[in-house]
């Protein structure tokens, strides 16, 4: 949906099957790792969005702190959450 709207996307998600069906679907980067590893320079992200992620994390307080430090200033956190 972004990608439509001319934003640059990328994406993170550590499963392999999940991560190379994303990279169909989008053809965007998609890095199979966890968040603690992905090369994305802090500061760097107008928007991150975490969507049904948190409740899958054994520390959300920390996937949310990593999630901020990439985002530029100004930068929008964007969460979906089942409740």
């Amino acid at each position: 949906s972004m990608q439509r709207r001319g934003w640059g996307a990328e994406g993170i998600e550590p499963e392999a099957n999940a991560a190379r069906l994303a990279r169909q679907r989008t053809g965007s980067t998609v890095y199979e790792t966890p968040l603690e590893e992905v090369p994305i320079p802090p500061d760097s992200c107008q928007m991150v969005s975490l969507l049904h992620v948190l409740e899958h994390v054994p520390d959300p307080r920390d996937t949310l702190t990593r999630a901020y430090r990439l985002l530029s200033p100004g930068g929008m956190l964007l969460l979906a959450l089942p409740n």
